[in-house]
């Protein structure tokens, strides 16, 4: 958490009442009822940010031997409610082409089916990254690219 404490206190002092929290205290902080997680061996997600009632930004832990990359991701997401539909912003990608902009769509499995992973999500984009609350003297000058899907729950209380 600590090298997001400049822009959490930047947030704090312009007023921002998103909820903000660590993946690794996820529970402690959650406001609403959806989790995330990635306190397990291969999960990289380090920040949260609720940016509307079914809207998140994730930041995800850069990839290691790089020099700043990020090119996966691997959370946990719990929810109660079935149907809900979930917007999901993981707003750190450093390049500027991947899978996702040839169609590719994010690979996920629920707990409660009985399938394995599965390619899914709606309104997939994938775009240079322009985040409101995020002033310019925090991002440096280099680029990042936005992944942005929405994902339907099916089951009432699940995990993806």
């Amino acid at each position: 958490m600590k090298k997001y404490d400049k822009i959490l206190r930047y947030l704090n002092n312009k007023g921002v009442t998103q909820s903000f929290w660590d993946v690794q205290q996820v529970n402690k902080l959650v406001k609403n009822d959806v989790k995330f997680n990635a306190n397990y061996e291969g999960g990289n997600l380090d920040l949260v940010i609720q940016t509307g009632p079914n809207e998140y930004d994730l930041f995800a832990r850069i990839d290691t031997n790089t020099k700043g990359h990020t090119s996966w991701f691997n959370f946990k997401m719990h929810v109660q409610e079935k149907g809900r539909k979930i917007k999901i912003n993981i707003v750190n990608f450093r390049k500027s082409n991947n899978m996702f902009v040839r169609g590719h769509k994010p690979f996920y499995k629920s707990k409660k089916a009985d399938n394995d992973w599965v390619q899914g999500g709606d309104n997939i984009e994938y775009k240079l990254t322009r985040l409101k609350y995020f002033p310019v003297k925090f991002i440096s000058r280099k680029k990042y690219h936005t992944l942005s899907f929405e994902y339907t729950t099916e089951y009432e209380n699940d995990e993806i």
